[in-house]
């Protein structure tokens, strides 16, 4: 932990105040009395805790980085301090400062403490912090070369790193859409992407944040999945590269469920794929969120449509790890026959292009389906099709699989693990 300078010279800062992991949340359990007067610093009629420490680069190179600490400690406070996100999300996405930053957090004594800019900038000042320390004003770094896309909330450039003279995707994040600053998206993108390291998912290279905009930094992947099906007539006649491709889909999503987050947000257009050696990566993390046990109430729309599991289409507020296999099967049919599985105009054509091919669920093939709010027993009563049917080119193995992965039923369907172990990748050889 960084020391004190100012109170008595070499005291640890964990000697002046105690914190707790308190139902996951960051919390302030004792300010030590003997420091509470010592500490105290009134500036605008403020009682403020004085934190001059060393805060050098090279004293900090030791610090552990802990996201969802500052992640917790952010959501505790966000109403409050709405002012100081933007730069509190810089430290957060440059490691180097974000320990000292928990350390101020953790030692205030008042809310107010971070209710004035004049007050923050003090504690700046006091600890020799300057913005473009923390990842402000660099983005002269990079150059912008083109636009290649548009998402939720920014613009995808292609760019170039002035430094290392690569190319690279910069997505810009336009702060001014939400009263708080950064979207909760973003957040969200940006500290689970930190965490995720595969070779199947996106890479992060930096975050920059200048005035109200905060740019990611990616590796630069000029295809996707969706690109390579279109201008390739004969992509579904090499299954190959099809297996392969599932795959890598599914080794990445084992990954991010065994780091408890769910991606949410599976298309063939977030499946990024290198020209070169035809690895395929999970890119735009944008509506992922981290979940725990018991998976609690999440948004309601959260999946592009044509790729949207069924509970979520009857409207259950609960749901897990399956939404994502269940979009992997529908990318998995759609390689096969080069045409998109269940390619619905709304919610209820979506779901009905699903009847028609799985058949209409009841309480015996679905236990529990007449209770999801959207579920009519006015439906039409669609029998299930046979599945090799509607992919007749793919290999019995392959339609085996393909039925475990699109099962009604959420809790029967195949988790991505499993998946992997599948006999129809016992032929595979080599994977990128």
């Amino acid at each position: 932990m960084p020391r004190v300078k100012s109170w008595p010279p070499s005291v640890p800062l964990d000697m002046v105040a105690e914190s707790v992991i308190m139902d996951d949340e960051v919390r302030v359990r004792n300010l030590k009395p003997d420091y509470r007067q010592q500490s105290l610093l009134h500036h605008n009629c403020q009682c403020v805790p004085r934190i001059a420490v060393d805060s050098t680069k090279d004293a900090c190179d030791h610090l552990p980085v802990n996201v969802t600490r500052i992640l917790r400690l952010r959501t505790s406070y966000l109403h409050n301090h709405r002012i100081f996100l933007a730069l509190a999300v810089s430290l957060l996405l440059n490691s180097l400062m974000l320990e000292l930053f928990i350390s101020r957090a953790l030692l205030r004594l008042v809310d107010s403490i971070f209710s004035s800019k004049s007050v923050f900038e003090l504690l700046l000042r006091e600890s020799d912090l300057r913005f473009e320390e923390i990842g402000g004003d660099r983005m002269d770094q990079y150059e912008k070369v083109e636009k290649i896309g548009e998402g939720t909330y920014g613009v995808v450039y292609k760019a170039r790193d002035r430094v290392t003279n690569e190319t690279i995707a910069l997505k810009k994040i336009r702060l001014e859409q939400e009263d708080e600053g950064v979207p909760s998206t973003a957040i969200r993108e940006i500290s689970l992407l930190k965490e995720m390291q595969h070779g199947n998912i996106v890479r992060l290279q930096d975050v920059v944040h200048s005035e109200k905009r905060i740019y990611l930094v990616f590796e630069y992947l000029d295809l996707d999945l969706k690109k390579h099906m279109d201008s390739c007539p004969d992509f579904a006649k090499n299954p190959r590269l099809i297996k392969s491709f599932l795959y890598q889909i599914l080794r990445g999503i084992a990954y991010c469920h065994s780091h408890r987050v769910l991606h949410r947000d599976l298309k063939p257009q977030n499946l990024l794929i290198d020209r070169q050696t035809n690895a395929l990566k999970l890119a735009d993390f944008g509506l992922a969120r981290a979940f725990g046990i018991p998976v609690r109430t999440f948004t309601h729309e959260v999946v592009t449509l044509w790729y949207r599991a069924p509970e979520i289409l009857l409207g259950a507020r609960q749901y897990s790890t399956p939404v994502d296999v269940w979009s992997v099967g529908c990318i998995f049919a759609e390689m096969v026959n080069q045409r998109p599985l269940f390619p619905g105009d709304s919610e209820i054509d979506e779901l009905f292009k699903i009847f028609r091919i799985l058949g209409t669920p009841n309480e015996d093939t679905w236990p529990g389906v007449s209770a999801l709010p959207d579920f009519k027993s006015a439906f039409p009563k669609w029998p299930p099709k046979d599945l090799a049917t509607i992919v007749p080119n793919l290999e019995p193995a392959g339609v085996d699989l393909l039925s475990k992965m699109l099962r009604l039923e959420p809790s029967k369907r195949v988790t991505a693990r499993q998946a992997l172990e599948h006999e129809y990748f016992k032929d595979l050889g080599t994977v990128p």
